[in-house]
């Protein structure tokens, strides 16, 4: 018998899925050594993240390639290389400019 995820598990690995995140990235979002915060939170901010971007582009190939994108307002970064390496907030703070609700 299978393993089966639930809530926010089953919920961050579909994104991760989704959104063409690798295994290794996925763990390394995952980690709890990549920033300060409490993971429940990083996955809350992920989880904003994506509702938002889906809420702007409705499409998950524009969402794919956006996160693979340079962005200006992040000094020339991919949103995809901050969030592997930890910098959730600052593309989740980007993105809800983005999304208007900041």
């Amino acid at each position: 018998m299978s393993e089966r995820k639930h809530g926010v598990i089953a919920l961050f690995d579909a994104c991760m899925r989704d959104y063409g995140f690798t295994p290794e990235q996925a763990a390394a979002i995952a980690s709890d050594e990549v920033d300060n915060v409490m993971p429940a939170d990083r996955w809350k901010t992920l989880l904003r993240i994506f509702t938002d971007l889906h809420a702007l582009y409705q499409d998950d190939d524009v969402i794919r390639k956006w996160l693979d994108s340079p962005q200006a307002k992040l000094d020339g970064e991919t949103p995809r290389a901050m969030m592997v390496r930890g910098e959730v907030g600052r593309v989740g703070y980007y993105v809800a400019v983005l999304s208007g609700r900041w």
